[in-house]
């Protein structure tokens, strides 16, 4: 991600992140790093946008569906920690 300056604001930092839903093209923890990229712009404006592609997350109720992977359980623990809000409709 990098910032996106207008002059008199503030800084804006504009991400878009795509995470594959398989496991088998990537080597490293993916999921820890998504947590740990949230955790360094939660002090940002910023914004982060595409699809993270964790199943099982109910957005309008913010919680997880009981067959939800410890990983999701944890990403959405992360959101809101941070109390970041997804917009979408």
């Amino acid at each position: 991600m990098v910032p996106y300056r207008r002059k008199g604001k503030n800084d804006v930092v504009i991400g878009i992140c795509y995470r594959t839903p398989s496991e088998k093209m990537y080597a490293f923890d993916i999921h820890s790093e998504m947590r740990k990229m949230l955790h360094e712009v939660a002090d940002s404006n910023f914004m982060l946008m595409r699809d993270f592609n964790y199943r099982n997350i109910n957005w309008r109720s913010n919680v997880c569906e009981s067959c939800a992977s410890v990983d999701t359980k944890m990403f959405l623990d992360c959101v809101q920690d941070l109390f970041l809000t997804q917009h979408v409709k």
